[in-house]
């Protein structure tokens, strides 16, 4: 309810393109762009994706269950 309508969801996916287990509060890409799409949210800006996970990969995943445009957070 928090990012309902929301221009930009900032969303961590600790677990890259996942499965996330299913007793860790931290989340995978494919189930960020979940959230993303119950918010209605209009892009997906996925962030705290420790290194080793292929981002790449969990960028597509969150593609594929998510219609707007996703990218990554970056520092300047």
């Amino acid at each position: 309810e928090l990012a309902r309508d929301a221009d930009v969801l900032v969303c961590e996916c600790s677990h890259g393109a996942g499965p996330a287990p299913k007793d860790t509060i931290h989340l995978d890409a494919a189930q960020a762009a979940g959230i993303a799409t119950r918010a209605n949210a209009r892009t997906l800006l996925l962030t705290h994706c420790p290194p080793m996970h292929d981002r790449d990969a969990a960028l597509a995943v969150a593609r594929r269950n998510f219609s707007g445009p996703v990218e990554w957070a970056a520092s300047a």
